[in-house]
C-alpha cells in the first residue's frame, strides 16, 4: 500500500502562474495542482531538473480578489506526457516563500479540501 508523505497535502486545482528564468525568459501556466510545498503544472517543454526561478501565483481569494505570491522555485521533475505534441508535466518545489505566504497556501488548500463533498 502506498502512503503519501508529503508534509502539506496537495489539491488539484487549475490557477495562473507566471515564471521568470535566470536568464530572463517568462512564461506563463497553470497549475495541475499545488500545495504550500510545491507545484505540478502541464508545459509545452521540458524544465531542465534543478533550474530555479521565480514565479508568482495568483491565489483566489473568497472575496474573488488575487493575492499575488511570489516565491522561488525549483523544477525537480519532468514526466513526458505526450513527446509528439512537447506536452510535459512539471513538478516544481518552493524553496523561498515568505511564512505568511506559505500559511496563504496552505489554508487556501486546506480550505478547499475541507469543502469538497466526497
Amino acid at each position: 500500500m502506498f502512503t503519501d508523505k508529503r508534509r502539506y497535502p496537495r489539491l488539484k486545482v487549475r490557477i495562473p502562474i507566471l515564471y521568470w528564468g535566470k536568464n530572463g525568459s517568462s512564461a506563463a501556466y497553470y497549475t495541475q495542482d499545488i500545495s504550500a510545498n510545491g507545484i505540478s503544472l502541464i508545459s509545452n517543454r521540458p524544465f531542465k531538473d534543478f533550474s530555479r526561478f521565480e514565479i508568482n501565483i495568483e491565489l483566489p481569494q473568497k472575496n474573488g480578489s488575487v493575492r499575488l505570491i511570489s516565491c522561488q522555485s525549483m523544477a525537480v521533475r519532468t514526466d513526458i506526457i505526450h513527446a509528439s505534441k512537447g506536452v510535459y508535466k512539471v513538478g516544481l518545489f518552493i524553496t523561498k516563500i515568505t511564512p505568511a505566504d506559505r500559511r496563504a497556501l496552505a489554508a487556501f488548500v486546506n480550505q478547499k479540501l475541507k469543502s469538497r463533498i466526497w
